[in-house]
């Protein structure tokens, strides 16, 4: 019996093994850019040719204008000439094709040309076209003068 029962007590006392378990998985979590329209315009867009993409030029996106626009384009004869200034800088190579380096460039005017955060809209935008038809004289002025100065 003392075999047995010393058997028994060895059995007991003796740790029950690990099972194994599978190593857990990493969960992948897919990451999508998102590329929708907000009042800073769409995240990875081109500048030119935003207009026939989205049906309103940049500067109504930006400005979160899409509405009142829509219902009188007249109303804002600055939209275009501010789009055509950008459009100039983008085509000369001064600026980047993209609406991150438009929007970070109207930021840049919008300091330069003491807009304030408070302001309509509509005095932002008659503060962007004097200033872009500052830079536009300026910028003539520089291309006549190395025209001239040969």
């Amino acid at each position: 019996m003392t075999s047995e029962s010393s058997q028994n007590a060895t059995e007991s006392t003796v740790a029950p093994f690990r099972v194994a378990t599978a190593p857990e998985q990493e969960k992948t979590v897919e990451v999508k850019q998102d590329r929708t329209s907000t009042q800073q315009g769409t995240a990875d867009g081109l500048f030119v040719g935003y207009e026939i993409d989205n049906g309103v030029p940049y500067l109504v996106d930006y400005f979160g204008i899409k509405d009142t626009y829509k219902q009188d384009p007249e109303a804002y004869n600055e939209i275009d000439a501010v789009t055509q200034y950008l459009n100039e800088l983008v085509t000369t190579g001064k600026l980047e094709n993209s609406t991150k380096a438009v929007r970070e460039k109207l930021k840049q005017l919008e300091k330069l040309s003491g807009v304030e955060s408070t302001e309509r809209v509509t005095m932002k935008l008659t503060r962007l076209n004097e200033y872009a038809n500052f830079e536009n004289k300026i910028n003539e002025a520089k291309n006549n003068s190395a025209k001239w100065s040969r």
